[in-house]
Parts: C-alpha cells; structure tokens; sequence
C-alpha cells in the first residue's frame, strides 16, 4: 500500500468526526499489508504517530517527476507582458496563493497562478487588492502541460508556501528548469526543496518579503542555476521503480 498523503490531519477546517473517520478506514488498511510505502519522510512519520504499530512496515520511497520539455515556438494562452512568477496548483487554503500578492511589492514582477479555481479565488484577488496589484495578478485557471511548460521555463522564479503536502511535484518541475523556489517549510517540501530552495518560516508579510528579495539576489549573485538542476534529477521515476521492486522482491522472499 502506498500512502501519499494524511493532509487532512494538518487541517485546520477539517472537522474532527471526519478526521477519526478517516483515521479509522486508513488504520484498516494499514492493518492489512505487509509493507506500507509513503512518498517523503513527512508523510512516514505521520503514519508512525497515528499508527505506531505499523513502524516496521513502512519504507520511503520518493515520488519520480518527469521532465517537462517547453516547445520553442509555443505561446501560452495567457502570456504576461513583463517579468513574471509563477505557480501552479489547486486554489485551495491550504495552498497559501492568497499569501503571494504581498511579494510583489516594490517591483514589476506580475504573479501567474494557475489551477483548478474554488471560492478561495476571491480571497486571492482581495489580498492582491490590498496590496494595490490587481493588475499584476493574473490567474488562468487550469492549463495545459504546454503552457505549464513554457510558464516553468519563463518565469522569473516559481513560488510554493502550501502548508498541507505529501510531496510536491511541482516544485521539482520548477527545479528541472533551474529556477529558485520559494516553499514554506511545513510538511514534506523541505525534503523535495532540499538546500537549494529559500524557505517561509511564517507567513508575516515581511518576513516573506525579507526572504523574496533575499533569495532572488543570492540565486543570481551565486548562479545557482545548476544546484536547482541537480536538486531535481535526485527524483525520477526509474529510481523509484527499481526501490518499489526491490520492495516486492524483499515481501515474495519473506
């Protein structure tokens, strides 16, 4: 069995008979296997607290990430006119997006965020209101591998504060086109950003700033184009595979 995630527990709106609900299916299944895969460390650990009787069965075994190839003459459907930052994701609370307007204080940079939209949208055009940047605050709803390649490939540098993950995929896609990444440090995105990422310890304005304007000056100054790089090609697919094989070799031999 494979667990990806337990962000239910970590939020803060989730009701408590829902979360023993949940609880109580999940420790079913755990019950039943003989090894249990989680995709970071975080995530094992969750498991371990909730369900320590099923420490001996459980392994880490990172999620691969392919690399996103961006089309030379392709144009997105939403292009930005100047300097832009992106990401990506489903505009959910936890997410953090109404958070990133605030970045875009005293520079040009335009915001890019991309994904499935919920109710939560409103928050985001809010705070972009607030901080008098409606105007560079552009989100696109859902896009195409196509134009998700081309917005990693462009961008000035991608943007991740979610508080609730059990990996963190796009970050590694940002990462693949060397760009600087900027991640909360909850849950599992310390482990996929590794030292190369710059992180919010909270999320006070301008201690986000602080950290922004920081880590963009130290990803040019030092040229960390090739870390970023390295950082990403630690997760693929094939790794995964040959661990989750020796895995079953390691069960059929028991």
């Amino acid at each position: 069995m494979t667990v990806h995630d337990m962000n239910k527990v970590h939020l803060k709106f989730s009701k408590p008979y829902r979360i023993q609900v949940y609880l109580k299916k999940l420790g079913k299944l755990i019950s039943q296997c003989d090894k249990i895969v989680c995709i970071s460390q975080f995530v094992a650990n969750d498991v371990k607290h909730y369900f320590p009787e099923s420490a001996n069965k459980i392994s880490v075994i990172y999620n691969g990430a392919d690399k996103l190839v961006s089309d030379e003459n392709h144009q997105p459907a939403f292009k930005p006119g100047k300097k832009f930052l992106f990401t990506i994701g489903l505009l959910s609370v936890q997410k953090g997006f109404h958070l990133l307007p605030a970045l875009l204080k005293d520079n040009n940079f335009e915001l890019v965020i991309s994904g499935r939209e919920t109710p939560h949208k409103q928050r985001i055009l809010e705070e972009a209101e607030k901080h008098n940047c409606l105007d560079r605050v552009h989100i696109t709803g859902p896009i195409s591998d196509e134009d998700k390649a081309w917005y990693y490939k462009n961008c000035d540098a991608f943007l991740f504060p979610s508080v609730a993950e059990g990996f963190g995929l796009p970050v590694i896609e940002a990462m693949h086109f060397g760009k600087p990444v900027f991640l909360s440090k909850f849950t599992s995105l310390p482990e996929v950003g590794g030292d190369i990422a710059y992180y919010f310890d909270n999320f006070e304005r301008e201690h986000m700033q602080e950290v922004f304007n920081k880590g963009m000056s130290d990803f040019t100054q030092n040229n960390r184009y090739k870390q970023a790089v390295a950082q990403a090609e630690k997760f693929s697919w094939e790794i995964a595979a040959n661990q989750y094989l020796n895995l079953y070799q390691e069960v059929l031999d028991q």
